[in-house]
C-alpha cells in the first residue's frame, strides 16, 4: 500500500514537472494558467510533499539504515535528491521484500 502511494505521488510529481518544463511558460502568475494547469500544478505540488513525507516517515520507522544521522541530515537539507537516492536504494527493497 506505501509502496504504491509512494509511486503514484512520485509520478504526479514527475509528470508535473515535465508538463511545465517542456510547456513554454517562463514565467506566469497561478491565475494566469489554463483550469487544467492550475489543478495539474497543485497535484503535483501535493504529491511531492506526500511523497516527501512518506520518505521521512519511512526513515523513521526504518532500523536497518547505516549512518542515520547522515541519511536524516541529507533527507532534510537535500530533500528531492536525498528522497529519490533513498526511495531507489531502502525503500523499494525493503517493500519488494514484504510483499
Amino acid at each position: 500500500m506505501k509502496k504504491n502511494f509512494a509511486i503514484v505521488s512520485l509520478a504526479l510529481f514527475v509528470f508535473t514537472l515535465l508538463r511545465f518544463s517542456f510547456s513554454g511558460y517562463v514565467s506566469f502568475q497561478f491565475s494566469n494558467l489554463m483550469l487544467f494547469d492550475q489543478l495539474l500544478l497543485v497535484a503535483g505540488i501535493l504529491g511531492a510533499f506526500s511523497f516527501w513525507f512518506l520518505i521521512l516517515a519511512d526513515f523513521f520507522d526504518n532500523t536497518e539504515i547505516k549512518y542515520k544521522f547522515v541519511w536524516g541530515f541529507c533527507l532534510i537539507f537535500f530533500s528531492w535528491v536525498a528522497s529519490l537516492i533513498y526511495f531507489f536504494k531502502y525503500f523499494l527493497p525493503k517493500n519488494n521484500r514484504n510483499a
